[in-house]
């Protein structure tokens, strides 16, 4: 066994021999032997569900359980398993009986101390996922049952036991996207800030920022039930509503705070930048979570006059004191209109016929380059028709392009900028990418200045909005809908030189566009971007490779496709295609990176070769 699993059968060990002592004080009462038996049927039960049983999870069984069945020896135990669990007395059970005399012993000794029911389910959850993991390819569906049976346990032990609290829900990607950005902000801010006499730990910018949002809730005088779940969850606190009413006095009333024209987290941020000479990096950052911050806290239960007008307030203020205090904005630098002016880079000239032939030579989207094939053909007639003077209809050239990540819809956008171009419908055919961050500020009447900041950048080529479907998401307190209104005028004024494509998943961007009469009229034409097949996946593979000279061993080819199969009957929510393939490709090579480091004479042989050991561990 590897050390791993010697580890997990330690453990396992261990559990059984402790919760069997704890059982002999309810009224079903485990041996040991009990215990594992348990332990056992719920992996059978994983593992053969399907019906199919591989030679690497009969081994896992055996290793694990102190058992020396053959194949067929497992197959018939297996069956009495499968037997057990359909028959009526096991189909009444909202559980497995181990986590039900878990959940009384709970219950039992009436010690807040620990949780067996955490205990067993922990320990059911990393067998099953050792069990699943221990085949090459993964079995199809092994992880939805997997994840069913902790389900049921969690639900079990929260409906039943006396002091096992329910998992908070979980968060939306919003609320999971703002919690890793405050993390990240904490750390670059720690490191910036280390060893200096404004040195802030991670856990010091948590917890000012913690206070800024405790003085945005002061600002109606009241907390709210939505804004305790808000701090509690982004924060990872377990405040009661009087508890956090009392921080929020603190921060009230707090001397310090009053004083301040900003938050120490800032002021830290302006210092670090100018002790390193950056323009404004850490001060942006820390402003930039600042504002999503007060956003999202505003927006938890409906925004407040009074906490819109401080969160305005603080922002003022926060914008005052950088330009105040940094080095690199002081009124004795250069203003931007003084600086030379650096000309763009020009974007690359293609051919209509280069760009066609490249857009043509994409792996799979077989819809797409019909779709776009056939409106660069109205394209080429409609300018036929302008030349001989004929009239043409008014034609809106926005798009929508609809599909999952990964499908390739950056790169036909680019690809289709350049067409327009060279059929005289864009004067310079570049491509600006942006998503809603970009568009929407964090207060009243930036968002209006970003927006134009991002056109004028892309006028004369296409705008591309990624997840354009989040500006009208968030409630008609959220500022994307304002960005959406400056955008639609924008495209009025300049309708002759831009272009706008908003991109997103489909159904979201169906809703996108019924959230605003003025983008149905302007976005009538869907190009839908399909998921690729395994096939596509592996060509896409193929080219990663072809493009870096490296050739694949038979056996790590056949492995490769194998994989991107399962992956595509297996996708999920999570599924990337093309970025999935980049993702495994970049692994694959750090695996062989890793592996010949331990070589004392590499040969370019070796250098060009995947193998199978550098594909086999790759998880994505």
């Amino acid at each position: 066994m590897t050390e791993e699993m010697i580890q997990l059968w330690k453990e396992l060990k261990a559990t059984a021999t402790l919760f069997a002592a704890v059982s002999t004080r309810t009224e079903v009462p485990h041996t040991e032997a009990e215990v594992l038996s348990e332990f056992e049927f719920f992996c059978c039960w994983l593992i053969v569900g399907g019906g199919k049983l591989s030679q690497a999870e009969c081994d896992f069984m055996n290793d694990m359980f102190d058992a020396s069945r053959s194949k067929g020896a497992f197959m018939l135990f297996a069956e009495k398993v499968v037997d057990f669990f359909g028959s009526p007395a096991a189909r009444r059970m909202e559980t497995l009986g181990i986590v039900q005399v878990a959940v009384m012993a709970d219950n039992t000794i009436n010690e807040d101390v620990t949780r067996w029911a955490d205990v067993v389910i922990r320990m059911m959850e990393r067998l099953g996922t050792a069990a699943i993991s221990c085949n090459v390819s993964p079995v199809p569906g092994q992880r939805n049952t997997l994840d069913k049976m902790i389900n049921d346990a969690e639900n079990f032990a929260n409906a039943h036991s006396k002091w096992r609290k329910p998992k908070a829900p979980p968060m939306s990607d919003e609320m999971l996207e703002l919690k890793k950005e405050l993390k990240s902000t904490a750390s670059i801010l720690a490191l910036a800030t280390k060893g200096k006499d404004y040195e802030h730990s991670e856990m010091a910018v948590i917890n000012e920022l913690l206070v800024f949002c405790c003085y945005l809730i002061a600002g109606d005088g009241t907390v709210s039930n939505a804004e305790r779940e808000f701090v509690n969850a982004l924060f990872d606190k377990d405040y009661t509503m009087e508890s956090l009413f009392e921080l929020v006095n603190r921060a009230i009333h707090n001397p310090t705070i009053q004083k301040m024209e900003t938050f120490g987290v800032l002021q830290a941020a302006v210092m670090a930048d100018n002790d390193n000479g950056y323009e404004g990096l850490y001060s942006a950052v820390v402003s930039a979570v600042m504002s999503k911050l007060g956003n999202a806290m505003l927006a938890c239960d409906g925004t407040e006059t009074q906490e819109m007008t401080r969160l305005l307030t603080l922002m003022l203020n926060a914008e005052k004191y950088i330009k105040a205090h940094s080095t690199w904005s002081s009124a004795d630098t250069p203003s931007q209109k003084e600086k030379p002016q650096e000309k763009p880079a020009e974007t690359p000239k293609m051919s209509l016929e280069d760009a066609l032939a490249k857009l043509n030579n994409l792996v799979g989207l077989t819809a797409v380059k019909h779709d776009v094939n056939g409106l660069i053909n109205l394209l080429k007639i409609r300018r036929m028709r302008e030349s001989r003077g004929l009239r043409n209809d008014e034609m809106s050239l926005h798009l929508v392009f609809s599909g999952n990540p990964g499908t390739g819809k950056t790169t036909v956008a680019r690809l289709l900028a350049e067409l327009y171009r060279e059929l005289g419908v864009l004067s310079k055919g570049h491509l600006v990418e942006v998503d809603r961050s970009g568009l929407v500020g964090g207060y009243v009447g930036q968002t209006a200045i970003k927006v134009k900041e991002v056109v004028d950048k892309a006028l004369g080529g296409v705008l591309f909005i990624d997840e354009a479907y989040s500006l009208s998401s968030r409630g008609d307190t959220d500022y994307g809908i304002e960005a959406i209104d400056t955008l639609l005028k924008a495209m009025e004024d300049n309708r002759g030189d831009f272009i706008v494509i908003v991109a997103g998943y489909p159904d979201k961007m169906v809703d996108f566009l019924k959230s605003n009469p003025g983008l149905q009229s302007r976005f009538n034409k869907f190009i839908n971007f399909e998921d690729y097949t395994p096939e596509e996946l592996f060509a896409i593979f193929k080219t990663l490779c072809d493009k870096s000279g490296i050739a694949m061993q038979d056996e790590a080819a056949e492995y490769i496709a194998q994989f991107f199969e399962n992956r595509y009957i297996t996708r999920g929510d999570t599924y990337a295609n093309g970025r999935d393939v980049r993702n495994f490709f970049e692994k694959a090579m750090s695996n062989q990176a890793n592996r010949l480091a331990t070589q004392d004479e590499i040969s370019d042989e070796e250098l060009s070769l995947l193998k199978i050991e550098d594909v086999h561990k790759v998880a994505i």
